[in-house]
C-alpha cells in the first residue's frame, strides 16, 4: 500500500506555504493528477477548500475523513507573512509561531493516519540522525581590533588587565582582532568546519587574501558578508561578487549582509536573481532568537510565489549579548534557551561569532560561551555545518523521494540519501538508515 500523501494542486500561494510545511517535516507527497488515470492515497490535503478541489480529493481517497482542509488546521496567513519577512517584532524571539503551525499540520496528518492503523513515514532532518543541526558563522567586520575600545573596558575595569592588553598592544604590536587561524585551529579540535564572511573593502589593515588562503587550505567556507548598499541595489550586488571571485578565487554561494541591512522580499529576490544558494542576514541585531518564528532553513516568499533561496535563520549573535551587556553567567544561558528551542523542533542552530570578538584576552566570556557551544554541539552530537553544507543538504532532503510503501506490515522505502523514520499509533518510532546507493 502506497503511504504517500496526496495533495491537490489550486495554483495558490497557499499551496506552496504547504509544500513548504511538508518538506521541512520530510513529508512524503505526490500532486493529484488532475488529468491522469486517478489513483488512491491514505490522505489528501488542500491548502484552501474549493467545491473543485473537494471533488478530486474525495475521488482520491476512500473517505470524506480521509480529506484534510489544511487552512482549518493551520494560520496559512501568518505564517505567509512571517516567512516572507512581513512582520516586525522587534524583541527576544523564541516562541517559534510557524514551527509550532507546522506542528499542528504534521499532528493532524499523524493522528488521521494512525486512525487508519497506518504509520506516518517521513525522512529525517538531519544526517546521521542527528537530534539537530549547528552552523557556526564568522562576520570579519575588521582584522584589528583595539584593546582600548570602550566594549573590551566594558568586559572588566581591572586595571592590571587592561595595563597589560596596552602593553602588548602598544609595544608587542599585538594584533586582539584577526584571530582567524586561531579561530580555525579551535574548531578543527572539534573536528568542525564554519563558514567566514568576507567584505571586499576594508578601512586599515586589509588581511583578506592571507585569510583566505589559511581557510581554504583547511576547507572552510568563505562567504559575502555584503555591503550596505548592495541588499538593495542588483548591481552592487553582482559587483561585490566580482570582486570576491577575484580577490578569493571562488564564488561565494552564500551571503550575511553587513550590520544586517534587509529588505524582505527584494533582498531575496536580489540574491536569487544573482545566482546564490543561501542568505543568513534575517536576524535583529539587538534581539535574540528567530525573528522569522522559524528554526528550519526555508524559503522566503514574495506575494506570488516561493523565492528560490534558503533563509538560514541566525539565532544567536555575540554582538547582542555585548548591547545588552550580558556577563558570562547570562551569555550561556541565552544560548541555552536558544538551543532547546531549536531541540525542541529539531531544526538548526545558527551562531554567529564575530572574529573581533572571539579572543580570550580581551573578551573572555564571548571566547567562553563559543567554546562552550562547541562542547555542547560535540557532547549532543549536532550535526555542525557549514551554511553551504546546511544549504545543501536540505535542498537534497526536500527533493529525496522515498516512496514509502506498506508491505506485509512491513514499511518499505526506495533508496534514498535521506534518513526515514516511522511513527506507529503505539508510540513507537523506527529509524530506517539512509540507502548507500542511492
Amino acid at each position: 500500500m502506497d503511504l504517500t500523501i496526496g495533495v491537490v494542486p489550486q495554483s495558490s500561494i497557499y499551496d506552496e506555504v504547504l509544500f513548504e510545511m511538508l518538506d521541512h517535516h520530510g513529508v512524503p507527497y505526490r500532486q493529484v493528477d488532475r488529468e491522469g488515470e486517478p489513483r488512491k492515497y491514505p490522505i489528501v490535503l488542500i491548502s484552501r477548500y474549493s467545491e473543485e478541489a473537494y471533488a478530486l480529493a474525495l475521488r482520491s481517497c476512500n473517505s470524506e475523513s480521509d480529506v484534510l482542509i489544511a487552512e482549518k488546521i493551520v494560520a496559512f496567513d501568518l505564517v505567509l507573512s512571517l516567512l516572507g519577512g512581513g512582520v516586525i517584532d522587534r524583541r527576544d524571539n523564541f516562541d517559534l509561531a510557524v514551527n509550532a503551525e507546522e506542528e499542528k499540520l504534521l499532528s493532524a496528518v499523524r493522528e488521521r493516519l494512525f486512525s487508519l492503523k497506518l504509520p506516518l513515514v517521513r525522512k529525517w532532518y538531519w544526517p546521521g540522525s542527528a537530534k539537530a543541526c549547528c552552523v557556526l558563522t564568522h562576520d570579519i567586520d575588521w582584522f584589528d581590533y583595539s584593546p582600548f575600545h570602550k566594549q573590551v573596558v566594558k568586559q572588566s575595569a581591572n586595571p592590571f588587565r587592561l595595563l597589560r592588553l596596552a602593553f602588548d598592544s602598544l609595544v608587542r604590536k599585538k594584533d586582539y582582532g584577526w584571530n582567524i587561524p586561531e579561530t580555525a585551529a579551535l574548531e578543527q579540535e572539534y573536528g568542525f568546519k564554519s563558514t567566514f564572511f568576507f567584505q571586499m573593502s576594508y578601512g586599515g589593515k586589509d588581511l583578506l587574501e592571507q585569510s583566505a588562503d589559511i581557510l581554504k587550505k583547511q576547507s572552510f567556507e568563505l562567504a559575502l558578508h555584503g555591503a550596505e548598499t548592495s541588499y538593495r541595489d542588483p548591481e552592487s550586488l553582482r559587483d561585490e561578487l566580482a570582486l570576491f571571485r577575484k580577490r578569493i578565487g571562488l564564488d561565494p554561494r552564500g551571503l550575511r549582509y553587513h550590520i544586517l541591512k534587509f529588505e524582505p522580499p527584494h533582498t531575496w529576490e536580489i540574491e536569487a536573481a544573482a545566482g546564490l544558494e543561501y542568505d543568513a542576514t534575517f536576524y535583529f541585531n539587538r534581539f535574540f532568537g528567530f525573528r522569522a518564528g522559524i528554526c528550519f532553513p526555508y524559503h522566503p516568499f514574495s506575494q506570488q510565489s516561493r523565492i528560490p533561496i534558503l533563509e538560514l535563520p541566525t539565532g544567536y549573535m555575540d554582538w547582542t549579548s555585548l548591547h545588552k551587556a550580558q556577563g558570562a553567567r547570562e551569555q550561556l544561558e541565552t544560548l541555552e534557551k536558544t538551543r532547546r528551542a531549536v531541540e525542541a523542533y529539531h531544526g538548526v542552530l545558527v551562531a554567529n561569532f564575530h572574529n573581533t570578538y572571539l579572543n580570550r584576552e580581551t573578551f573572555p566570556s564571548v571566547y567562553g560561551t563559543f567554546k562552550g557551544l562547541l562542547e555542547t554541539a560535540k557532547r549532543e552530537g549536532y550535526w555542525v555545518a557549514t551554511a553551504r553544507e546546511c544549504a545543501n543538504w536540505w535542498q537534497l532532503r526536500a527533493s529525496a523521494q522515498i516512496d514509502p510503501r506498506l508491505e506485509s506490515g512491513e514499511v518499505v522505502c526506495s533508496p534514498s540519501r535521506a534518513g526515514v523514520v516511522v511513527e506507529r499509533e503505539d508510540g513507537s518510532s523506527q529509524m530506517i538508515a539512509p540507502s548507500q546507493t542511492a
